[in-house]
């Protein structure tokens, strides 16, 4: 029947003598774009600013530096050789030595406040203590717990950081040979992620635009069926992590109903997005 069909077809069988198949369909639907040429949107300026070239190359200092053993107490920012051992309800879930830990501010890993447990040991020292784990912990079975930690020093190391010079900027292989080419080469490489960056966003911007301006009333089984799309992706992407749909859903707490209806409000802006930038072109 030359029928412009949008979905993939819900079919049948009406009666079986005669035969008669009974199929319905989505028919793509009109879109009335609106007064969509007088939409006038002002560009992003982007602009870098000389604190943010003084993090790209202190980011640089920091991964040329070498570390070196202390004999100081340990401090935030300090790397630890330790050995640990993690004790929940009798039961012990971690036992290693050797083990490499740098001690940050705010870290969570590997529970909050752990960090902030070492500042002050030293080499040789041993350091008793307990950590409770957040309430919103991805193991379900962990969370709320107590752990009761102990933690030998083992060895103590500070990071070394290079001169901030002109060797230094030589050095990173950058075809630079200054530090002033190296701040106007990050400078410059910091303006066009940015530019990029805002790029994206104004035709974002221009997009959302267009599909306020216009209507476009979707068929139902049209979106239906972009909500089966949907899942169906992200099924696949589960699988390639080993992960079902069915693991996934008891780890964020939901039922197969309640994705279902989630992906409905996803499936119709992708559906609009789609129609009103092909009216456009």
């Amino acid at each position: 029947q030359n029928l412009d069909v949008v979905a993939t077809p819900r079919c049948r069988v009406a009666l079986e003598d005669p035969l008669t198949i009974e199929a319905t369909v989505a028919i793509r639907p009109p879109v009335e774009l609106g007064d969509y040429r007088q939409i006038r949107l002002d560009a992003e300026e982007v602009e870098i600013t000389q604190e943010q070239v003084d993090q790209q190359v202190e980011a640089m200092l920091q991964e040329m530096g070498t570390w070196e053993p202390v004999e100081r107490p340990l401090e935030m920012g300090y790397l630890v050789t330790m050995e640990v051992r993690g004790v929940v309800e009798g039961e012990t879930m971690v036992d290693e030595k050797g083990l490499d830990y740098i001690l940050s501010a705010g870290s969570s890993s590997p529970l909050p406040g752990f960090g902030e447990k070492l500042v002050g040991a030293i080499r040789g020292g041993q350091r008793d203590f307990s950590l409770h784990f957040p309430e919103e912990y991805p193991d379900a079975d962990m969370a709320g717990k107590e752990c009761d930690f102990t933690v030998t020093v083992e060895e103590v190391k500070e990071r070394k950081l290079p001169e901030m010079d002109d060797e230094f900027a030589r050095s990173l292989n950058m075809e630079v040979e200054t530090l002033a080419d190296l701040r106007k080469k990050l400078e410059d490489n910091l303006h066009r992620q940015g530019q990029m960056a805002a790029d994206r966003r104004f035709e974002e911007q221009v997009v959302q635009a267009l599909m306020e301006e216009a209507q476009v009333e979707l068929p139902p089984l049209m979106v239906e069926d972009e909500v089966e799309h949907i899942l169906s992706d992200q099924a696949e992407a589960l699988r390639r992590q080993q992960l079902s749909m069915e693991a996934y859903l008891s780890t964020v707490g939901k039922s197969a109903e309640e994705l279902h209806a989630e992906m409905h409000p996803i499936a119709e802006e992708q559906l609009t997005r789609s129609l009103v930038l092909q009216e456009v072109a």
